[in-house]
């Protein structure tokens, strides 16, 4: 009766023809099989040994698997067949002509779905096997709608990446303008003397020799600025080698301006300049520039002038890395929420997307950790990324 229901449940269920592996010593269980399962494509293997052999390089629907062959047994197969990838997860149904308690507890346990008993009924073992086959047809379109969810957030966090490196790089042409300010008035001042002493016919070779090694100075100022910022805004799809006096250097570069304009000022504390570690640059620059940015206008918006304190160090295994201003701190209520896409307590000039991509960065780039706290006197950011980071966590860009 139950075999009638559940052939009647199923019966109008579609499958695509299902690939299916019986693995038994006896051809006459063979023929048999191959009979009643003629719906789908069956192979065969006589013994564990071969099923194996098809499995690491097949991918097969079902298995179809008995106890007691030559060689390894059956449970011995179903753990060792669990290794593969492709075949973790893949229906096996145990047949056999074992009936007592202490086989079908172990055939459960070594990794089977089902259980049936030789001689079996044939239309109990059909409605089993169109059964574990409708499981693993969900089991196959969740994973395909798992995959495209994965595709649609990885699209999403490209654009929003992209949408927070625009935001920056707005901001880093209005500091990029006024680093440019100071070396191109000297190249300006600097030809116009030239030109006026011309003129006159009072320049010297040495003064004229002085005044284009300064300009050399400024256009080669200059030129470091373009290559940084490029640099800034080229992805990158490996990991290399850097330390942290470089990552550094080139923040201060970047957001030089930013910190002078508004009277605050980077305290950098870094226990060793010159170790060395494998990372993202781009990516660990964006995120120091985003927390300084932070607490800039944290600053800002409370009509405050003030420190950010800095503080590098690493041990054996792991970079540690502190960002903390003085500025107030964050309201307690907000400080969960502050790396949520779109949270801002900014009003209309926040975009809730700055933050929200620093943990993106660290966690799914750089497979790292990071947490905000409150001190006594501002906002502490914690970062830890392990030193021996490869490029195969990667999986935005």
């Amino acid at each position: 009766m139950l075999s009638y229901i559940i052939i009647k449940v199923l019966g109008n269920v579609e499958f695509r023809k299902m690939q299916i592996l019986i693995v038994d010593d006896t051809v006459e269980n063979l023929k048999l099989l191959n009979e009643v399962l003629d719906a789908h494509d069956v192979s065969f293997s006589r013994s564990g040994e071969e099923a194996l052999s098809l499995l690491e390089k097949e991918e097969y629907d079902l298995i179809l698997l008995d106890i007691m062959m030559p060689g390894i047994d059956g449970y011995t197969t179903c753990q060792r067949l669990r290794n593969f990838p492709h075949h973790a997860e893949t229906p096996v149904i145990f047949l056999t002509a074992k009936s007592d308690n202490e086989s079908i507890l172990k055939a459960f346990s070594s990794g089977g779905q089902d259980y049936i008993v030789k001689p079996f009924n044939t239309l109990e073992l059909q409605a089993r096997v169109k059964n574990q086959l409708l499981y693993k047809k969900y089991q196959n379109e969740l994973k395909n709608k798992i995959t495209i969810e994965q595709e649609k957030n990885r699209a999403k966090d490209l654009s929003l990446l992209q949408q927070s490196k625009m935001v920056q790089m707005g901001e880093s042409f209005s500091m990029m303008a006024h680093q440019w300010r100071q070396p191109l008035s000297t190249i300006m001042a600097i030809s116009n003397g030239i030109l006026t002493q011309i003129e006159l016919a009072q320049i010297t070779p040495e003064d004229l020799k002085k005044d284009l090694n300064n300009i050399t100075q400024s256009v080669e100022h200059l030129n470091r600025t373009i290559n940084e910022y490029k640099s800034f805004f080229k992805p990158k799809h490996s990991f290399e080698q850097t330390n942290a006096n470089e990552i550094v250097n080139k923040v201060l570069l970047l957001n030089k301006h930013a910190l002078q304009d508004n009277n605050i000022k980077l305290n950098v504390h870094m226990a060793d300049k010159n170790f060395i570690f494998n990372t993202l640059d781009n990516e660990l620059i964006q995120v120091f520039l985003v927390i300084i940015q932070n607490s800039i206008d944290a600053y800002i918006s409370k009509k405050l002038t003030g420190d950010i304190d800095l503080d590098i160090s690493h041990t054996d295994e792991h970079l540690n890395i502190t960002f903390t201003d003085h500025a107030g701190g964050v309201d307690e209520v907000d400080l969960p929420k502050i790396f949520e896409l779109n949270f801002t307590n900014k009003g209309d000039d926040g975009m809730g997307v700055g933050l929200y991509m620093v943990k993106k960065i660290i966690i799914d780039h750089l497979n790292g950790t990071i947490n905000a706290s409150n001190t006594q006197q501002g906002v502490k950011f914690s970062i830890t990324l392990p030193l021996d980071i490869t490029s195969q966590k990667n999986p935005l860009l």
